[in-house]
C-alpha cells in the first residue's frame, strides 16, 4: 500500500495539473484527482486536503518549530518524534505551506532530510514540504543560491545509488524552484545539467525518477518570468546538442512498450517544450517520436497525456516536412478516429440528459481533446493538396460541421472549425460547394456573432475563400451553392 504522504502530495500534484490543464474548477479537478488514483489502484478521499480546525493552530505551532530545533541541534531522536506529530495532521503541514517556509528554516529541513534521516519516506515527506512551502515561491527576487546548489550536489551521487525516491523528490524541488526563476535556470546550465539530464533518462529504472527529470526539464523551458520565449531557445539547443532528443523518445517509447500503465505526462510536456524550430523537431521525427504520440492517441482516451501529445503533434505540423511525416505515419487517420471518439461520447452524454458532476468533468476534457484535435487536423490541412484531398474523399468535411454545428457555443472549437473550413475551401472550388451544401455559410456567421473577439477573424476568412458575399457582414442568404443535379439554388432552398 502506498504511504499515506507520497498519496497526499501524488493528489495535491494532480489537482494542480488537472486545473491547469483542462480549466477545471477546484471541486471538478478533486473529483478528477481522485478518480484517476483509483484507476491507479490508491484510495485518496476529500478530507486528505483538509481537517478539523481545532487541531490545525495546536499541531503547527509544536512539531514544526520543535521540527526546526531538534534538527539544529542534531537531536535525531527527538527530529523523528517531531517529524512523526507533523505527519500525523496534513493540516499542520497545509498551514506551514501557506504561509510559506523562510530560507533560513529551508536551510534547516534541507539539512535533516538529506543528513539526519534514514527512512526514504521521511526524507521524501521533508522534501515535499520544503517543496511547496519553498521552492514553488522562488523567482528572481527572492532566490537562494546556496539551496539549489546543495540539492545539485547530491542529484548525481544520489543516481549511481539507485535512491529513487529521495531522488525523484530532489528533482521535483528543484522543477518548483526552477519554473518562475531566470536565475536559477542560468545556474542549472551553468552546471552542465543537460548532461546529467540524459543520464537521469538513460540510466534511471524507476519511472517516477525519469518523470521528476523530465518535469525539471520542462521547467527549465517554462516562461513563467516575462522574458519571451526567445530566452529558452538557447537551453532548448543545449538541451539538443547533449543528445537528449533520443534519451526523452526513449522514454517515451518505454511507456508505449508497457502500454503506458504509468502516466508519461513530463515527458510529453517536455518533448512539447523542446520543440522550439524545425531543427529541433525534425531530430525528434528521426528518432521516431511519432510512434508512441500515435499510439497515445489511438487509445482515444481523452486524459492529459493525450492532451499534451496533441500539442506535441501541433508543433510538429508547423512545418511541411512535420506535416508529411504525421501523414506518412498514418496520423491523420488516427486523429480523425479519436476525433469521432470525442464526438460520439459527447453526444451519448448530452442525448442522455445526465448533469451529473462527473459527465460534466467528462466533457470537458473531451471537449478540450476535441479542440486540440481538430487544431492539429487544421495546421496539417495549410497548404497541403493531397491531405485537403484525402479528407473530401473520405468524408471528414461532413464531421467538421457536425463538430461546428454541436459545439456552436465553443468558441475554442468554433474557431479551429472556421480555420479547418478555410483552409480546404481556398484550394478547390469543389470544396467550396461541399462546404455550402453542408451549411457552412450560416454557421460561420452565426459564430462570428456569438464570439466576435474570437472568430471574427477566422470567420471571415472562410466565408471570403468560400466566395460568400459580404463576407465581412452578417449572414446573406442569396448566396448561390451548388445544390444536387449541379443547380445552382439559394441555401434556403435546399
Amino acid at each position: 500500500m502506498m504511504n499515506a504522504d507520497i498519496a497526499h502530495a501524488l493528489f495535491v500534484d494532480l489537482i494542480a495539473s488537472y486545473r491547469s490543464d483542462f480549466q477545471l474548477s477546484e471541486e471538478e479537478s478533486v473529483s478528477e484527482a481522485i478518480e484517476e488514483l483509483r484507476i491507479r489502484g490508491i484510495v485518496v478521499d476529500r478530507s486528505m486536503l483538509n481537517g478539523p480546525e481545532s487541531s490545525r493552530r495546536a499541531v503547527y505551532d509544536s512539531p514544526v518549530s520543535s521540527l526546526v530545533d531538534a534538527i539544529n541541534h542534531g537531536e535525531k531522536q527527538s527530529m523523528c518524534t517531531q517529524l512523526a506529530a507533523l505527519r500525523a495532521s496534513p493540516t499542520a503541514v497545509q498551514q506551514m505551506i501557506q504561509e510559506g517556509i523562510s530560507i533560513s528554516h529551508a536551510h534547516v529541513l534541507l539539512d535533516g532530510a538529506l543528513s539526519m534521516l534514514d527512512e526514504p519516506e521521511d526524507r521524501h515527506f521533508l522534501l515535499c514540504t520544503l517543496r511547496d512551502g519553498h521552492m514553488k515561491q522562488i523567482n528572481d527576487f527572492n532566490f537562494n543560491e546556496s539551496i539549489f546548489k546543495r540539492l545539485l550536489q547530491v542529484t548525481v551521487p544520489l543516481l549511481a545509488e539507485h535512491e529513487e525516491l529521495l531522488f525523484a523528490s530532489i528533482l521535483r524541488a528543484l522543477a518548483a524552484g526552477t519554473r518562475k526563476c531566470n536565475k536559477a535556470k542560468q545556474l542549472l546550465f551553468s552546471e552542465n545539467f543537460p548532461k546529467t539530464l540524459v543520464r537521469i533518462l538513460s540510466e534511471c529504472q524507476d519511472h517516477k525518477s525519469r518523470e521528476a527529470g523530465c518535469e525539471l526539464g520542462w521547467s527549465t523551458l517554462t516562461d513563467d518570468t516575462s522574458s519571451g520565449i526567445s530566452s529558452v531557445i538557447p537551453y532548448a539547443e543545449l538541451y539538443r546538442e547533449a543528445g537528449l532528443i533520443s534519451a526523452l523518445v526513449e522514454v517515451l517509447r518505454n511507456a508505449s512498450n508497457n502500454n503506458f500503465v504509468h502516466p508519461c505526462r513530463d515527458a510529453l510536456k517536455f518533448a512539447e517544450s523542446l520543440m522550439l524550430n524545425e531543427q529541433i523537431c525534425r531530430q525528434f521525427v528521426d528518432a521516431d517520436v511519432l510512434t508512441p504520440l500515435l499510439q497515445i492517441l489511438g487509445r482515444k482516451v481523452t486524459n492529459i497525456d493525450t492532451k499534451v501529445a496533441l500539442g506535441c503533434l501541433r508543433k510538429l505540423a508547423v512545418s511541411d516536412f512535420g506535416k508529411k511525416s504525421i501523414v506518412d505515419y498514418e496520423g491523420l487517420e488516427i486523429l480523425y478516429g479519436l476525433l469521432c471518439s470525442c464526438m460520439h461520447d459527447l453526444s451519448s452524454h448530452i442525448s442522455t440528459g445526465t448533469g451529473e458532476p462527473d459527465s460534466v468533468i467528462a466533457n470537458k476534457r473531451r471537449a478540450c481533446v476535441l479542440e486540440r484535435t481538430l487544431s492539429v487536423m487544421s495546421a496539417i490541412s495549410l497548404r497541403n493538396k493531397q491531405v485537403v484531398s484525402n479528407m473530401f474523399s473520405e468524408g471528414y468535411f461532413a464531421a467538421f460541421m457536425e463538430v461546428m454545428h454541436s459545439h456552436l457555443h465553443n468558441p475554442s472549437i468554433a474557431r479551429q472549425c472556421c480555420m479547418l473550413i478555410r483552409n480546404c475551401a481556398v484550394q478547390e472550388k469543389a470544396y467550396q460547394c461541399a462546404f455550402l451544401n453542408l451549411g457552412a455559410e450560416e454557421l460561420l456567421r452565426s459564430v462570428k456573432t456569438l464570439h466576435p473577439n474570437t472568430c471574427s477573424d477566422v470567420g471571415s476568412a472562410a466565408l471570403r475563400d468560400l466566395n460568400c458575399e459580404n463576407y465581412n457582414q452578417h449572414w446573406n442568404p442569396k448566396t448561390l451553392v451548388l445544390g444536387t443535379g449541379g443547380v445552382l439554388v439559394e441555401t434556403k432552398d435546399l
